[in-house]
């Protein structure tokens, strides 16, 4: 359609790159990312988690505007959008009386987005180049130096004597870890009676925007969000998440090979591991970016020096600032981690976290940190009771990262 420009995505750090052949990742003019929709099931799986998490989204915000929601639940949905405890606010509203039902239009109704139409001489999806980004730094490189503070070098790792709940108090995490109480184990079984919206709110806010799928050149794209599309100078990690990539039901071949990918970098041990980055550096004026390749090869003793390359972005940012705070990535984390210990409806395997900041930043304040989810191919939605249960899994892997975090800050109290 004209108007809209469609070209390869310059800011891709991890999966559908323009490499070696392959469709890479497309986006336009309006804020729209295009991903290339993979043939045969994972393909299938992952249009169908976007189509139905639209659907029922769609779905539940007709059943608010339509005035059928009581105070308790809007009061909860409204809190949990607005970065408050999941626990908390689902355990108020299972608590209270329910009220009357009573219309609020707070919430703007969604605009509905017209899929575009492409009429190109050349295939875009092989043949495009995106637009080069000022890349002076690449790989081991790109990684600074030991932080010192003072004259005293700073040694990452295991510390029996790290400050822990200092540092999780400058984060703002919640006031209780709910993940670990036991005497609210009835809620899961509870929180299934409450509308999709509600009980799956922190999922909603994670994921990026679906708007629909379409065709280019007989190749199905999913038509997203574009995350980096609010930054000038986007610094940007890919995080997979969980102890192990494969899911029970696939074939054995598929099994022992992801069992061998992750047994090599630090998925299996950590319970996550990089895929890919890139930070805009100040003092060269361009990005560093870490490639898929190079990331691979990041072990436990060297993974933490990453995590901390990626918050310095040379004009003043420090890892607390990035990292830590009432809106840095350990409390995103938290409030996400909340809702993964009481949902049992779904399973996330070989999936990643994005997160994001702008490179301009001086301070946390103009940072706009943001922490999401991506890549669906391998999720599952629990289909009997023999299935129920938490996923235990990603989970971990998201106790893992955020303890990993909260270890590194440590260092600084």
């Amino acid at each position: 359609m004209s108007g809209f420009d469609l070209k390869p995505c310059e800011h891709q750090v991890a999966g559908h790159l323009f490499e070696e052949g392959k469709a890479g990742c497309l986006v336009d003019n309006r804020g729209h990312f295009y991903k290339p929709i993979q043939p045969g099931p994972r393909g299938d799986r992952e249009k169908e988690f976007y189509e139905r998490l639209h659907l029922s989204k769609e779905e539940g915000l007709k059943e608010y505007r339509n005035g059928s929601w009581n105070r308790g639940y809007i009061e909860a949905f409204t809190s949990i959008l607005h970065g408050g405890s999941y626990s908390e606010a689902i355990k108020s509203l299972l608590v209270v009386t329910q009220e009357q039902t009573i219309s609020d239009r707070r919430f703007s109704s969604l605009m509905s987005h017209r899929c575009p139409t492409f009429s190109r001489q050349e295939s875009i999806l092989y043949k495009g180049e995106p637009k080069k980004i000022n890349v002076l730094q690449k790989d081991e490189s790109g990684m600074v130096e030991w932080t010192k503070i003072g004259d005293e070098e700073i040694i990452w790792g295991d510390n029996e004597n790290d400050d822990a709940t200092e540092v999780s108090q400058e984060c703002g995490e919640p006031p209780v870890d709910f993940a670990d109480r036991t005497d609210l184990d009835s809620i899961p079984e509870k929180i299934k009676s409450l509308p999709f919206l509600i009980r799956h709110a922190p999922l909603l806010k994670a994921i990026p925007k679906f708007y629909k799928v379409c065709s280019v050149e007989n190749r199905t794209l999913l038509e997203l969000e574009d995350l980096a599309r609010m930054y000038s100078h986007p610094c940007i990690i890919d995080i997979k998440i969980g102890h192990r990539t494969w899911y029970p039901d696939a074939d054995e071949s598929y099994i022992e090979r992801c069992k061998k990918k992750d047994a090599n970098t630090t998925q299996l041990d950590l319970g996550f591991k990089i895929c890919g980055m890139q930070v805009y550096r100040h003092s060269v004026g361009g990005y560093w970016r870490a490639s898929k390749r190079w990331c691979k090869t990041l072990s436990k003793s060297t993974i933490d020096r990453a995590l901390e390359s990626f918050v310095h972005n040379e004009n003043g940012l420090k890892p607390m600032d990035v990292y830590g705070g009432p809106g840095g990535v350990i409390h995103q984390l938290s409030l996400l981690e909340e809702w993964f210990a009481y949902q049992t409806e779904f399973r996330f395997y070989s999936s990643s976290i994005l997160i994001l900041y702008e490179g301009d930043a001086k301070s946390s304040s103009e940072a706009n940190i943001s922490l999401r989810m991506v890549d669906f191919a391998h999720a599952f939605s629990t289909k009997n009771e023999e299935q129920m249960g938490r996923d235990e899994n990603y989970l971990e892997g998201l106790k893992s990262f955020k303890a990993h975090l909260v270890r590194l800050l440590s260092k600084y109290f």
